[in-house]
């Protein structure tokens, strides 16, 4: 896959988008265990987090957590859901 062409450039920042929604887990669960060094108000934690927000919140909206028994599906369903566009953007070429 050529990343200078534009469903190639498409595909790669629908895969770094994935790369944000796992870090975005990642800091939730550290965040959760309270670990001293991940700070909430840190600005690239700030960021990640809105930025991950922008699609795992309508996720959110629709699939409670608390109605899958406190798991939050979101980040997987948004990698799923990204990962098909993907690969719809990598067969148009």
């Amino acid at each position: 896959m050529n990343p200078f062409n534009p469903i190639g450039l498409i595909a790669q920042v629908i895969q770094l988008y994935i790369y944000v929604i796992i870090a975005d887990a990642i800091i939730s669960w550290l965040l959760f265990a309270r670990v001293r060094w991940v700070r909430p108000s840190h600005p690239i934690v700030r960021g990640i987090q809105e930025a991950a927000g922008l699609l795992l919140n309508p996720i959110r909206k629709i699939l409670n957590p608390w109605s899958t028994g406190g798991i939050d599906f979101s980040p997987l369903i948004a990698i799923v859901l990204l990962e098909i566009v993907k690969r719809v953007f990598i067969s148009l070429y």
